[in-house]
């Protein structure tokens, strides 16, 4: 299965300058906000069944061919929806890898088809291990240079191995004109137990390692290193800008998760140094009950006007 060619047809296809850097690009799609929609694309087998008539599928290898053709066809038509009120979707990319190969090449063609609509890909990956390997991690995703062919413009990652794990992503990136996105203070109930563990110093384990994010960054002349940090946890918001005050930052939670809009404030830096922040929401997004393409087309596109607009 495959998308529709009138909704390829239906968009044309920008001038990305790929050679400017990440935050350039993001500020040019965020049209100068402070905070713009990201897009999450999480093609879930209970998303796939908001989408009245797509098949999902059995396991087995028929069954993992017809679920990948569902979730490009899911996630064209949600990109298609929400691509005139966004900066950048999300693909996470677990429910992708759960349709084997036929799941990878969905995902091929569902970033393809994001740059088609001129939106930025954040690679929900939460990529991370010791320096090598974390370095070819870096490697196949990120850029027009990405090793597997399929580059995006961030990735998340997970650097809770250490620094230099943190490094030589960040290398790759500033190499790439890309990002990378650290896990700080995620927006899953159990972070706290970890994240907000205090140290014998006093600080927090989330503050030292936004410490180390923004030493790393400078040591690759800046802009690449971001953080993800939970919109439910808005009182950290102030903190997390005074550790990172340039630093791009990626938001989930918002809506399904509990976060809110009113709670963003504290994300925005004194004087606009920082660059747009990014507001994740996803299901939020979707209708409440199966549709067909077009009512879905249509549901999704009314919620993503409403939230962008109040951002």
């Amino acid at each position: 299965m495959t998308l529709d060619p009138a909704m390829e047809l239906a968009i044309p296809v920008p001038d990305r300058a790929r050679r400017a850097t990440y935050q350039q690009r993001l500020t040019r799609r965020a049209r100068d906000a402070a905070r713009t929609l990201c897009v999450g694309v999480d093609p879930s087998p209970g998303a796939l069944a908001l989408l009245a008539g797509i098949p999902i599928g059995v396991r087995g290898r028929a069954g993992r061919t017809t679920r990948a053709g569902a979730i490009e066809r899911f996630a064209g038509l949600v990109i298609e929806s929400a691509r005139d009120h966004a900066a950048a979707i999300k693909p996470q990319v677990a429910w992708y890898e759960a349709a084997g190969a036929p799941g990878i090449r969905a995902l091929e063609r569902t970033i393809e088809f994001a740059r088609t609509a001129g939106l930025l890909v954040v690679l929900d990956a939460k990529r991370g291990d010791v320096p090598h390997t974390a370095e070819a991690y870096a490697d196949a995703w990120l850029g027009d240079d990405a090793a597997n062919g399929m580059g995006v413009d961030a990735l998340t990652v997970n650097v809770s191995v250490g620094v230099d794990s943190l490094e030589v992503m960040a290398r790759v990136a500033a190499d790439r004109h890309c990002a990378i996105y650290a896990l700080l203070h995620t927006s899953n109930p159990g972070a706290a137990a970890l994240q907000s563990l205090l140290l014998d110093d006093g600080r927090t384990w989330w503050e030292h390692l936004a410490i180390e994010l923004a030493a790393a960054d400078a040591r690759v002349d800046g802009g690449v290193v971001g953080a993800v940090v939970g919109a439910t946890r808005p009182e950290l918001f102030t903190r997390v800008r005074e550790l990172l005050p340039t630093a791009p930052l990626l938001v989930p939670g918002v809506g399904a998760q509990g976060g809110t809009v009113d709670g963003l404030a504290g994300l925005d830096a004194p004087g606009g140094i920082a660059p747009p922040s990014l507001i994740v929401a996803a299901r939020s997004l979707l209708p409440t009950e199966p549709l067909d393409t077009p009512a879905f087309r249509d549901a999704v596109a009314t919620s993503a006007r409403a939230l962008a607009g109040s951002l």
